[in-house]
């Protein structure tokens, strides 16, 4: 028997140390919602069997969200979920709330999560989720993942793990260890995480799970830096905006005045975003050196977020 109980404490210590040697840490105690708030609409939260049940309170205006008091910026998250009954729902990152009448709106960046072909794309809550008719924020060059392997990766009737990775202006999704979105945007650098019970005549979904990594931050500096991996942002006049983009970029969403800019080049990746529109995304090592050399000629109030090289792995990875 002491044999036993030995062999069966030396299992726990591995156990225990595998799991910090991994970094995440539980953001969900199994018995209640300690650490989380409910916000926006009138769904109700629980736990049951150490699962966190989201119910639907049927015709009743705004989604509902479960979210964490506590803020996070740099993380990868990961949790598990599924639908007892049909709806829709999606996890908030770097959120926030504002007042509406007698209740709160929540917005931010959501993985959606459904079964539908979005699946694990990322949805602007509340803010430009329909802006310029676009309802997903990284649709400008859908790959071949996002019309056939994302969606078959979601399981209607069983758990599926979601992650999501923040890191600087870099959002990244995985729906059961499938890549979906890759998003860079410079809006929001932390925030709460929440958990959606969409409004509508039905839904049940389940959240078992929940537990983060978080990772060094970045911050946003004054001034232009243009080496190594970075984001960059500045209020621009429209032509030195035109003067940035590529030649063919359309001018339907330029403004004849002051137009908010942000540019990213992560590696060969370069991205460029202006009045929130993702104008220009692509993996060009010319297209980089080119927007590098056009930046450092470009005066403005320059704010600069660097990344290190072990972030910029993490990005890619």
């Amino acid at each position: 028997m002491k044999k036993y109980f030995s062999a069966l404490l030396f299992s726990l210590l591995l156990v225990s140390v595998s799991f910090a040697a991994d970094g995440f840490t539980s953001i969900f105690n199994g018995q209640d919602l300690t650490g989380w708030k409910p916000r926006g609409g009138f769904a109700q939260f629980s736990v049951r069997d150490g699962v966190i049940v989201g119910v639907c309170a049927p015709n009743t205006p705004g989604n509902t969200f479960l979210c964490t008091e506590k803020e996070y910026a740099n993380f990868v998250l990961r949790l598990e979920a599924k639908f007892e009954v049909m709806s829709n729902s999606g996890v908030q990152v770097r959120s926030h709330t504002r007042p509406n009448k007698d209740r709160e709106t929540v917005f931010g960046y959501q993985c959606e999560f459904a079964d539908r072909v979005a699946v694990g794309q990322i949805y602007d809550e509340g803010r430009r989720a329909y802006k310029y008719a676009t309802k997903f924020r990284d649709l400008r060059r859908p790959d071949e993942w996002f019309s056939d392997d994302a969606p078959r990766a979601y399981k209607k009737e069983d758990w599926n793990q979601i992650e999501i990775q923040c890191i600087g202006p870099s959002i990244r999704t995985w729906i059961n260890g499938v890549p979906c979105a890759n998003m860079i945007d410079v809006l929001d650098a932390e925030g709460f995480i929440g958990l959606q019970v969409h409004a509508g005549g039905q839904g049940t979904i389940l959240f078992r799970n929940i537990e983060i990594k978080e990772l060094p931050t970045t911050a946003w500096e004054p001034g232009l830096k243009t080496e190594n991996d970075f984001a960059v942002r500045a209020k621009l006049p429209l032509e030195t905006v035109r003067a940035l983009l590529p030649a063919e970029t359309g001018a339907k969403f330029f403004r004849n005045g002051e137009n908010s800019y942000a540019a990213a080049i992560i590696g060969d990746r370069v991205v460029q975003i202006v009045n929130d529109l993702e104008l220009q995304d692509v993996t060009d090592a010319n297209a980089a050196s080119a927007l590098r050399e056009k930046l450092g000629k470009t005066e403005a109030a320059w704010e600069t977020m660097m990344l290190t090289p072990e972030q910029k792995a993490q990005i890619e990875r």
